[in-house]
Order: structure tokens, then sequence, then C-alpha cells
């Protein structure tokens, strides 16, 4: 104990840290506790990774859309029914056969 305290440095008053009962041995963080830290942020990283990439797939290949009103919804759902695919476009000027029978207004229940 006498040779650590007589290798400390001292303090601008003359007394050392020990004396002045500042503890300088600095304890080191056990890599164990970081591990488990490590993986929770990894998990966290693959399932947003996952799941964008599901969204991005799910889109045709194509970006999430972003504040769809009434009128993007109801393109949507027309060019679901010509291609098929949510986001599919087609540039044919002709319908292909059965898309006059798939009509996209829905019947609504009479109050009566």
């Amino acid at each position: 104990m006498a040779q650590l305290v007589s290798q400390m440095e001292t303090h601008e008053f003359g007394a050392t840290y020990w004396e002045l009962g500042l503890n300088v041995i600095a304890m080191p963080v056990p890599f164990e506790t970081l591990i488990p830290y490590g993986i929770i942020i990894a998990m966290f990283g693959v399932t947003g990774a996952g799941l964008s990439k599901i969204k991005h797939m799910q889109n045709g290949g194509k970006r999430a859309r972003r504040s769809i009103d009434q009128w993007d919804r109801q393109m949507m759902e027309r060019d679901r029914r010509l291609t098929g695919m949510l986001r599919g476009q087609t540039d044919s000027p002709i319908a292909p056969d059965g898309f006059e029978l798939s009509n996209a207004w829905k019947t609504e229940r009479r109050i009566a």
C-alpha cells in the first residue's frame, strides 16, 4: 500500500490523492456486460432492416407512399385491378379482359 501511495501523483497542495480520500484507481468495465446490449441493438437493426425490405418488396420494389388521400387510394385500387399489384402501372390504352366485370363500386346497405 505504501508503494501505491508513493507512486501516486501529489495534489497541488502537496497531499496525495489517497490522503485526500480520492480513489484514482479506475475499475475497468467488464466486457461481458456489454455483450447483451450489443445483441439487443443488433436485433433491433435486423428487425428494422427486415421490415423495411418486406415493405419494399410488397410495394413492387418502390418506396413506400406517404400521406395517401382518397384519390391516391382510388388510383391504387384501379392499378391493382388493372395489373394485379397495388403499385403496378400499365401504359396499355386497352383494359385487360375481365376488367369491366371487376367493378370498384361497393354496394352499401340502405337504412330501412
